[in-house]
């Protein structure tokens, strides 16, 4: 970078002084100096308007605006980086309330639907055959999980990205993307998830444990790698043992990202066929069971033309209502 220096306007003193740089330079300085702590803005504001004040009164007319260009600088960065906190702690609190959230309410549902025909598993699950949505029974109430839709904001993709205010998305529109949902408690969760295994085909399984620990510095390339648009010619069934993430789903034909929150004692069906996502968020740490109908199949087909016409792609779509 190229600066120029000039004889001192300051006859007392002797040296060189920049009159002329990048602001660009000067800004990205000042920006790490402060950024980690809001005090230090009131502090340099005070000061520098202080001094501001001084130059004014005792120096010359030529050079009573010295201090102004730094000035405006610092004030323009505390605006911005208060604009970012009323931001941030606005989606904190969306994470909490509690009506962007969706409940499975087994015991609530709407009396003037057809009748539901219910089979009670012996492990005390109870499937509703219209919905194909287990609710479990003596889980302590309704079952409870949070969709959304996506805000498309760039960032990191661990945080909640939830438009504010919130867009919750209903039961009713995962049940018309055939995207299924129910809540069993991780405590004895065995028997229960087998009787939903076995009245749904599922013959193997497996663990899978993804921390930020445990992985290393292919951390960040290996979520990045789940959080690449795609779909899977199997369903994609995941019971949540521990942690949390974030699975995101493509609504059809409205092509607008669903994001559901996953956490322990969450079991979600993706469909085969749904193009879909999945992430941590920001505790970078999960442990799911997974479910298969038959061998584990982990071929992922990004989303494309050849994509398009895939026969499980072009079915998923007809299953749904899109599709010619």
């Amino acid at each position: 970078m190229v600066q120029d220096f000039d004889p001192s306007p300051l006859a007392l003193f002797k040296g060189c002084y920049v009159t002329d740089a990048s602001s660009v330079l000067f800004v990205a300085w000042l920006i790490l100096l402060v950024y980690d702590t809001c005090i230090v803005y009131y502090v340099y504001l005070f000061g520098i308007s202080a001094l501001n004040i001084i130059v004014v009164l005792v120096l010359p007319r030529d050079l009573a605006t010295l201090l102004s260009m730094p000035e405006r600088v610092l004030h323009a960065a505390f605006t911005c980086r208060v604009v970012l906190h009323i931001r941030a702690l606005t989606r904190q609190e969306q994470l909490t309330t509690e009506a962007s959230s969706i409940q499975f309410r087994s015991d609530e549902r709407d009396k003037s639907k057809d009748v539901k025909s219910k089979s009670t598993y012996a492990s005390g699950v109870t499937m509703d055959r219209t919905t194909a949505d287990p609710a479990p029974a003596g889980s302590g109430g309704a079952a409870k999980m949070r969709a959304y839709y996506f805000d498309n904001l760039p960032g990191d993709q661990r945080l909640p990205h939830d438009y504010v205010p919130s867009r919750p998305v209903s039961a009713e529109k995962l049940t018309e993307i055939n995207v299924k949902f129910w809540q069993i408690p991780v405590e004895g969760y065995e028997p229960k998830v087998d009787a939903v295994a076995k009245e749904r085909g599922y013959k193997n399984r497996d663990l899978i444990n993804v921390t930020k620990e445990g992985l290393g510095d292919i951390y960040e390339e290996k979520i990045k790698s789940f959080f690449e648009e795609h779909m899977h010619e199997d369903e994609e069934i995941r019971y949540i043992l521990s942690g949390s993430g974030f699975f995101d789903v493509r609504e059809s034909p409205s092509d607008e990202w669903i994001r559901i929150a996953v956490e322990p004692g969450d079991l979600l069906v993706i469909p085969a066929g749904i193009y879909h996502r999945f992430t941590l968020d920001e505790n970078n740490a999960i442990k799911a069971l997974r479910l298969f109908q038959d061998e584990p199949k982990w071929v992922p087909y990004n989303r494309g033309p050849e994509t398009e016409v895939n026969v499980h792609r072009v079915q998923y779509l007809k299953t749904i209502g899109v599709g010619a």
